[in-house]
Protein backbone atom coordinates (compact mmCIF):
# COMPACT_ATOMS: atom_id res chain seq x y z
CA UNK A 1 0.00 0.00 0.00
CA UNK A 2 1.13 3.55 -0.59
CA UNK A 3 1.24 6.53 1.60
CA UNK A 4 -2.17 9.03 0.83
CA UNK A 5 -0.28 11.97 0.07
CA UNK A 6 1.41 9.80 -2.83
CA UNK A 7 -1.63 8.21 -3.98
CA UNK A 8 -3.21 11.97 -4.13
CA UNK A 9 -0.11 13.45 -5.74
CA UNK A 10 -0.57 10.36 -8.52
CA UNK A 11 -4.42 11.27 -9.21
CA UNK A 12 -3.70 14.74 -9.14
CA UNK A 13 -0.78 13.91 -12.19
CA UNK A 14 -3.24 12.27 -14.00
CA UNK A 15 -6.03 14.21 -13.79
CA UNK A 16 -4.16 17.08 -15.60
CA UNK A 17 -2.30 15.10 -18.01
CA UNK A 18 -5.79 13.77 -19.03
CA UNK A 19 -7.46 16.98 -18.50
CA UNK A 20 -10.40 16.38 -16.07
CA UNK A 21 -11.16 17.20 -12.46
CA UNK A 22 -12.62 14.39 -10.86
CA UNK A 23 -15.15 15.49 -8.19
CA UNK A 24 -14.34 12.46 -5.51
CA UNK A 25 -12.19 9.42 -5.82
CA UNK A 26 -12.33 5.98 -4.08
CA UNK A 27 -10.52 2.61 -3.42
CA UNK A 28 -12.58 0.21 -3.55
CA UNK A 29 -12.33 -3.43 -3.56
CA UNK A 30 -13.36 -4.33 -7.32
CA UNK A 31 -13.88 -8.22 -8.83
CA UNK A 32 -14.18 -7.53 -11.90
CA UNK A 33 -12.70 -4.57 -13.40
CA UNK A 34 -9.23 -2.20 -12.03
CA UNK A 35 -11.78 1.00 -12.15
CA UNK A 36 -14.88 2.69 -13.02
CA UNK A 37 -16.18 6.80 -13.78
CA UNK A 38 -19.52 8.02 -13.50
CA UNK A 39 -20.87 10.87 -15.30
CA UNK A 40 -20.78 13.13 -11.56
CA UNK A 41 -16.93 13.03 -11.86
CA UNK A 42 -16.46 9.99 -9.09
CA UNK A 43 -13.91 7.15 -9.98
CA UNK A 44 -13.46 4.57 -8.20
CA UNK A 45 -10.16 2.64 -8.71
Amino acid sequence: MIPEAVFRAEVAAWARRIGVEPKQVQLRAMKKKWASCSSKRAADL
